[in-house]
């Protein structure tokens, strides 16, 4: 660690090995304005911002398709900024945009975007923390941004009853970007965030990307029933 305290500051380190990455203030501790490059993907990206889309499958079944107007139709009451749109819709790029569906259309160009340390998204599953979670058996939700700061998100449920236990769950878990709900029960399965990839107080050193090694923690006054293995990623907060 270093004390960076004037504006151009000249550090010099004696390291062991090469260095993979550097990272300033990477946990967050500073009271400060975060840039919206640097601030972790989480749900309240989509549920704060002026330009927020919830994009509906618009070929989905009729029972699913219910399930998801209704959810969408609960958050707009909740935040008036979210606008719902089908996913036949081009939308702009700098739009904030929620992909209701594992049937949503929009979803195939955008499954790329949540690919990361370890994760990925498939037609049917989400592989987290080295997991895979079926479509069927568990209710998924990631969110990603690009180097712009632009937040796109996705919400997988197998049945009407799962969408309608997310929306009235998800509005309180918006401090997070990465979420597993068992489809029958509701139980929370994981919860956590990965850090931006895109941060100006961020840089690569190496030839290949090099996650972030952060500690997990539980939410303040929260117990940590869900915590994760050190990951490439937690959740983070400007405090």
């Amino acid at each position: 660690q270093a004390r960076i305290d004037q504006p151009r500051n000249r550090l010099v380190f004696d390291l062991p090995r090469e260095p993979l990455r550097v990272d300033i203030d990477p946990e967050y501790d500073l009271l400060r304005y975060l840039d919206p490059t640097e601030q972790p993907p989480a749900l309240n990206q989509l549920f704060g911002s002026k330009d927020s889309w919830l994009v509906v499958p618009a070929a989905a079944p009729a029972p699913m398709r219910d399930a998801w107007m209704a959810l969408a139709r609960q958050w707009q009451a909740r935040y008036p900024g979210l606008q719902v749109a089908d996913d036949g819709t081009v939308l702009p790029p700098s739009a904030n945009r929620l992909l209701l569906g594992w049937d949503n259309r929009q979803l195939p160009r955008a499954r790329a975007g949540f690919v990361r340390d370890g994760q990925t998204l498939e037609e049917d599953a989400a592989t987290v923390r080295g997991t895979r979670y079926g479509a069927d058996a568990t209710s998924i939700v990631l969110v990603a941004s690009d180097a712009d700061g632009v937040a796109t998100g996705f919400i997988g449920a197998a049945t009407p009853q799962a969408v309608a236990s997310l929306a009235r769950k998800l509005t309180h878990y918006g401090s997070y970007g990465r979420l597993v709900f068992d489809a029958d029960s509701g139980a929370n399965q994981v919860r956590d965030s990965l850090t931006s990839m895109h941060s100006g107080l961020s840089r690569q050193l190496g030839p290949a990307p090099v996650p972030l090694q952060l500690t997990p923690r539980a939410a303040l006054g929260e117990p940590d029933t869900a915590a994760a293995p050190p990951v490439a990623g937690r959740q983070s907060f400007a405090r």
